[in-house]
């Protein structure tokens, strides 16, 4: 009798561990089978708004990310498509985007934002129509 209540706990046990492992996902937003998670870090001195776009697609607000450190994550829906990121620092008003990447579904992408944005070579400054 011990040894069936001994399997019925582990059962349980392993069942809690896997549904909880199902449900950890990044704060901001819930995920859909078909997301992405991007962590964005902005290492630059100026607040940065920051915007996910897929080739051809539409543009995907990550938030406005303090300077010096600030830090957000967020789900996006995957598409089959090349993603850039651009940025939008508030105090300059200079903007810049990123090299394309291929992701694939339930990737984290991080893409940190560095002081040398200018030298950084992962951006290359633009300007605004």
């Amino acid at each position: 009798m011990s040894r069936l209540l001994i399997t019925i706990v582990l059962v349980a046990l392993t069942s809690a561990a896997c549904a909880r492992r199902q449900y950890d996902t990044p704060d901001t937003a819930p995920a859909l089978p078909d997301s992405i998670f991007v962590d964005a870090y902005n290492d630059h001195f100026y607040d940065a708004r920051v915007h996910a776009v897929y080739a051809g697609g539409q543009r995907r607000s990550l938030g406005t990310i303090a300077g010096n450190g600030g830090h957000t994550r967020v789900a996006l829906v995957w598409e089959p498509h090349a993603l850039v990121f651009e940025i939008d620092f508030i105090i300059s008003g200079l903007t810049y985007v990123s090299q394309p990447i291929d992701v694939t579904r339930g990737e984290i992408v991080e893409v940190r934002l560095p002081p040398n944005i200018d030298q950084s070579g992962f951006f290359r400054r633009v300007r605004r129509s």
